[in-house]
């Protein structure tokens, strides 16, 4: 089928201008690089080749449509036949280039997804903290008796209280790790990492 009439809108996305677009196989407007007379399977199983030739209408909401160089565009289409006396005498064609909303679709997909890897990522903490937590509860809870010895050396005595205290700090760091409502990460020469102080 040939062109008869294109609005400036649909030339303008096919990067044609609309004089030139006139005459032309409408379905080579469209995907360029076919040709009417292009016996091809390809050609004769595209739905919109088909859609034209019948008295079907058709939409098509994850397409894609071609410009004048080739170069392709993601687009939704739909046809409606002009039917005259019970026969099909061509087609009325709308489509819009979703090129943006696609980007957009994409965009909120990437971000789902990284929120997807963050819980993981939260959970996870959350359980190394917890079972930490439980080993060093064992290491306080020894270091406790041993400090208790009255035959340990003052020496001694003050490694058991610097030890102490040092896993006291890493059981307050635990249990930060514990309430991590919101996870943020760091570059490193390594790739994407954890960033303990701002996850906080």
């Amino acid at each position: 089928m040939r062109c008869t009439s294109i609005n400036r809108a649909a030339a303008q996305m096919i990067d044609a201008a609309p004089a030139t677009a006139l005459g032309r196989d409408v379905h080579g407007l469209l995907h360029a690089g076919c040709t009417e007379g292009d016996t091809s399977s390809a050609y004769s199983a595209c739905p919109l080749v088909r859609a034209l030739r019948s008295e079907t209408g058709l939409r098509i909401d994850d397409g894609v449509l071609r410009r004048r160089d080739g170069s392709p565009f993601p687009a939704t289409y739909s046809t409606d036949p002009i039917v005259v006396e019970g026969r099909t005498r061509g087609g009325v064609i709308a489509f819009s280039d979703v090129t943006e909303r696609k980007r957009a679709e994409a965009a909120a997909l990437q971000f789902a997804q990284m929120e997807q890897r963050l819980v993981g990522v939260k959970l996870a903490v959350r359980e190394v903290a917890h079972l930490l937590n439980n080993d060093l509860a064992l290491a306080v809870g020894t270091l406790d008796l041993l400090q208790q010895d009255p035959e340990l050396s003052p020496e001694a005595l003050e490694s058991v209280h610097a030890a102490l205290a040092a896993l006291d700090a890493a059981a307050q760091h635990l249990v930060r790790f514990q309430r991590v409502v919101r996870v943020e990460t760091q570059v490193t020469p390594l790739g994407f990492a954890l960033d303990v102080e701002r996850s906080i």
